[in-house]
């Protein structure tokens, strides 16, 4: 049967076998008022609704692509809604929700419950986010519980690769902290035993090896001059000397003053020789005291060229002293070499009161015999 025109069925038709074929630009309606169209202008198929809901009922829905046969929207019964891009599953419900595959763009996009992404998460424009769990099983969490940003790897570590700028205070114990590149420090309190091991005091330092040590002072050469030039205070290591304006010496073992204006001052007492008599062995007594004496001379002298050379003043000042050759010949332990030349020689000049003693002890016995 052909149909031109409009045709009006009040009731069911029933097509047995065959194929009921409608032109290009025929409509199919159907209601009173036209409430549902279907049409083909021959290209596109159109289906019109009007009123109510347009119900599909099937155990198990599946729209497929007319060329490959892939599927693009499938349904089944008490199951899951898929949908696919070019034969891909790109979404698909679970009773938690649902599964995104792929990039996801979205202007906004809000998320209650438990969602689980295993690609990359990029929020251009901002994320407000209250509780966000990374890893397979939940290895690693940030949250915002509290009101505080936590951050926690549940044992791991928490790596930062690029800059952090915190405006804020950062706490906490540090028990943890084992590895730090302060580098960029600039201000703050860090405790000593995170800075090394030893002992930590006034007198020591912290070392290369993060080992504190104690302060040891080693100067191979050390010349200060004052204004004009001259060496006030002279450390040589290759001499093993300390010399101060070049009157002063020190060379290890002794410490030496010459020079014709130089002097030791001491407020206190000087203590040089020891003079237990338990600390004493080959004890000899001094003899013939009165004759030895009488073979030295006492004067008054000036220094001379030889002895500016070797580090004395020539100033024109006076001293008052001994020969001490004269000394060598009749007590020979009160005259050493000079330290100002070893060449020369020094008196020790309170070695002599030893001598005087008893050279007193003798005249004293020799006046006792002539007052019998």
């Amino acid at each position: 049967m052909n149909v031109t025109g409009i045709t009006t069925f009040s009731d069911r038709i029933n097509v047995v076998s065959g194929v009921s074929t409608f032109q290009d630009d025929a409509k199919l309606t159907f209601g009173a008022q036209t409430d549902l169209l279907i049409q083909h202008d021959g290209t596109d198929t159109e289906i019109y609704n009007k009123t109510g809901n347009l119900k599909i009922r099937a155990n198990d829905l599946d729209i497929q692509d007319y060329t490959n046969g892939h599927s693009m929207i499938t349904a089944d019964r008490d199951g899951s809604v898929d949908l696919f891009y070019d034969n891909y599953n790109a979404l698909q419900t679970t009773p938690q929700g649902i599964n995104v595959s792929g990039v996801t763009t979205s202007n906004r996009l809000l998320i209650s419950g438990i969602s689980t992404f295993t690609g990359l998460i990029d929020a251009n424009g901002g994320a407000h986010i209250d509780n966000l769990r990374l890893g397979i099983n939940d290895d690693s969490e940030i949250s915002t519980s509290a009101g505080d940003l936590r951050l926690d790897s549940a044992g791991g570590t928490v790596q930062v690769n690029d800059n952090l700028s915190v405006s804020g205070t950062i706490t906490g114990n540090g028990s943890g902290l084992t590895t730090l590149n302060a580098d960029r420090l600039t201000d703050g309190t860090v405790p000593l035993a995170r800075l090394g091991s030893g002992t930590k005091n006034s007198s020591t330092f912290l070392a290369g090896d993060n080992t504190f040590r104690t302060v040891v002072v080693a100067i191979n050469d050390f010349n200060p001059s004052n204004s004009a030039g001259n060496n006030r205070l002279v450390i040589s290591n290759g001499g093993s000397s300390v010399r101060c304006d070049s009157d002063l010496t020190f060379d290890g073992t002794s410490l030496h003053v010459h020079g014709g204006a130089n002097q030791i001052v001491c407020d206190g007492n000087i203590v040089a020789f020891n003079s237990d008599i338990r600390l004493k062995t080959a004890i000899q007594p001094i003899e013939n005291a009165v004759a030895k004496t009488l073979k030295l001379n006492g004067f008054t002298y000036e220094h001379n060229e030889v002895a500016e050379s070797i580090g004395y003043k020539l100033d024109g000042e006076r001293f008052a002293g001994v020969s001490a050759q004269d000394v060598q010949s009749v007590l020979p332990e009160a005259v050493k070499p000079a330290p100002a030349d070893p060449n020369y020689l020094t008196v020790q000049y309170e070695k002599i009161v030893p001598l005087l003693i008893e050279a007193i002890k003798e005249l004293k016995a020799e006046i006792d015999e002539l007052k019998k």
